[in-house]
């Protein structure tokens, strides 16, 4: 049941960052939503690109360096 909740959010922020691809916000939650799903391939593209362009944002630098840890942890397993 969760699954499909993740696949709706990623449709709609998938839609919603293509309508404005230069806002922050939206890809912290499409992020967010990869990660829930646990695709943090996909969570970690989205952050290293926002990386980019908000260098000072520390959720951003947050969110990444949770995200590799996290995949980190998948990989070793």
């Amino acid at each position: 049941m969760w699954d499909k909740k993740y696949d709706l959010a990623i449709n709609l922020y998938t839609a919603a960052h293509e309508a404005q691809p230069e806002d922050p916000e939206i890809s912290l939650y499409l992020a967010k939503a990869f990660f829930r799903k646990e695709d943090f391939n996909s969570c970690k593209k989205i952050l290293v690109s926002l990386s980019l362009s908000c260098p000072n944002d520390p959720r951003v630098g947050y969110n990444l360096a949770y995200c590799l840890y996290k995949s980190a942890g998948e990989t070793l397993k």
